[in-house]
């Protein structure tokens, strides 16, 4: 997904009730760490899932891994992640 087509998701997310204002600009901040970030990360992180939360790189070998690590590291945090290498949700 573009970033443009990331955003305009989140304002549909944001005017259906689902998403708070606060939380798409943070989605927004941390997928805009993750492209300016994303050839050194495809190069590092092959076969993981990588993402930013608070503005900070992490990755972990699955989705329910990052998810954890990122909930107990940085509570309330929105997480911005894609898996690298591989379709984690085929």
């Amino acid at each position: 997904m573009s970033f443009e087509e990331f955003v305009a998701w989140l304002a549909r997310e944001l005017r259906a009730g689902m998403i708070e204002e606060l939380q798409v600009a943070d989605l927004v901040a941390q997928r805009t760490l993750f492209d300016k970030d994303r050839a050194m990360i495809e190069r590092e992180f092959g076969m993981r899932v990588a993402g930013y939360v608070a503005n900070e790189l992490r990755s972990g070998p699955t989705v329910r891994e990052l998810l954890r690590h990122a909930q107990e590291e940085f509570p309330g945090r929105m997480l911005y992640f894609e898996p690298i290498g591989y379709r984690a949700f085929s």
